[in-house]
């Protein structure tokens, strides 16, 4: 049986709020990308729904932000 971890809606779902929240904090893709250690290809891959990243890297950014990792997943 092939368990999907997150559903695609999940997926849009964190992109989109990966997008609003570092727009709302100011950052660019590649500012984003050298404060939390990532390429700003893969910021732009992540929040176009392309790939997944890690519970780290999104703790990173919650962090960052000063905001629970929930937030991300809330519609």
């Amino acid at each position: 049986k092939d368990i999907n971890i997150m559903s695609d809606k999940t997926l849009i779902i964190l992109a989109e709020n990966l997008k609003k929240y570092r727009i709302k904090n100011g950052y660019s893709r590649k500012e984003l990308a050298a404060t939390v250690g990532v390429t700003s290809s893969y910021i732009g891959q992540i929040e176009n729904a392309k790939k997944y990243c890690s519970i780290i890297l999104l703790y990173k950014i919650a962090q960052l932000y000063q905001i629970k990792v929930q937030n991300f997943l809330e519609q």
